[in-house]
């Protein structure tokens, strides 16, 4: 996925190079990605749902098939709510599991290589755009423990395409939140505020598999997305 927001480019795509899984906004399992057959990109994605909100849209993938032939992933299946304000978000459910045994799960987000990262406090990270000085923030709601938050040094870092050297770092900054679990059911909200403003007001009930989020932006509108394993619900107060 990618979310440009108030004039920044905030998760952004390295488009055609690098072309790995670890170099986009997608899930690692034990340090592996999506694989490759027969020199194709895509080799089995699938949209399996979609809702129009009028103020929000919603789309589920299924990428099983593509993790299976190198990762043994039997679950890879991705909610997306993406919606329109003052202050757009976006907030993702992932629900990534391997056929036996628990794994080492990397949450992945690439933002410009001009934007400045911020680690922390608690389940949050916060980029600073390069071009107007607005906010990204990024907070895990779920899994509540054991989520290791880091910025990548990718320095010395590059890929050799047909003799051509690809230095990571000219392509993106990258921070990942990293679990070892059997399935980490992440739930990750993303939102975007000018740079004086405090981001949009976020708080949940429940698990994800019967999850109730509430959001309240600056100008009072309160949004209440529902998440279960199979579906995302939205309304709008």
């Amino acid at each position: 996925f990618t979310f440009y927001s108030l004039g920044e480019e905030f998760g952004i795509d390295p488009k055609y190079q690098p072309w790995e899984t670890k170099s986009h906004n997608a899930i690692l399992v034990d340090d592996i990605g999506q694989g490759k057959e027969n020199n194709q990109y895509d080799i089995g994605g699938n949209t399996v749902a979609q809702a129009d909100f009028v103020n929000a849209y919603y789309v589920k993938g299924d990428a099983a098939d593509s993790y299976q032939n190198t990762s043994k992933v039997s679950i890879a299946k991705r909610k997306m709510l993406f919606v329109k304000g003052v202050q757009p978000y976006l907030v993702i459910a992932d629900d990534i599991q391997k056929s036996t045994g628990t794994g080492v799960f990397k949450w992945m987000f690439h933002t410009s290589p001009l934007n400045q990262y911020t680690i922390g406090p608690g389940q949050n990270v916060v980029v600073t755009g390069n071009r107007r000085g607005a906010k990204c923030y990024i907070k895990f709601l779920w899994p509540q423990t054991g989520v290791a938050l880091a910025q990548t040094d990718l320095t010395g870092q590059s890929i050799d395409r047909y003799g051509r050297i690809y230095p990571y770092d000219k392509f993106y900054k990258e921070a990942s939140a990293t679990v070892t679990a059997t399935n980490p059911r992440f739930v990750t909200f993303i939102s975007a505020a000018e740079a004086l403003e405090n981001p949009p007001a976020v708080s949940f009930t429940g698990t994800p598999d019967n999850m109730q989020i509430t959001v309240t932006s600056k100008d009072g509108k309160i949004d209440m997305i529902g998440v279960t394993r199979d579906n995302m619900t939205f309304s709008r107060k």
